[in-house]
């Protein structure tokens, strides 16, 4: 259970009984309550070379993996670009219909 929790980073809870449950749920959502500034983080390591830099940026937009930021800043040429795309530039993108653009675009305003 440590290897799942650690290296596959899913969240395991051990409890004796459904009250031990209880207490656990109602133990998280009281610290879900105190946050602290209201603002996203977003862990793990961050990377050091400027073209993995620029492809991490990408990742935080909407529906954007990892190949698809790769594809965006090939198209693009550089995250400035990406980010004052227009909607029809961005579906000119494989894999990146109407929608996917819409929600960019949403996020950028």
């Amino acid at each position: 259970m440590a290897s799942l929790a650690v290296m596959w980073r899913l969240p395991v809870l051990c409890a004796r009984d459904p009250e031990d449950s209880l207490r656990i749920l109602r133990f998280l959502a009281g610290q879900l309550g105190t946050s602290d500034d209201g603002v996203l983080r977003r862990y793990d390591r961050k990377p050091k070379r400027l073209a993995s830099r620029k492809l991490y940026m990408l990742q935080g937009l909407p529906g954007v993996g990892p190949a698809l930021a790769h594809r965006l800043l090939l198209e693009f040429g550089c995250v400035e670009r990406v980010v004052t795309a227009d909607e029809e530039a961005l579906m000119r993108v494989r894999g990146v219909g109407r929608e996917k653009a819409a929600r960019i675009r949403d996020v950028m305003r």
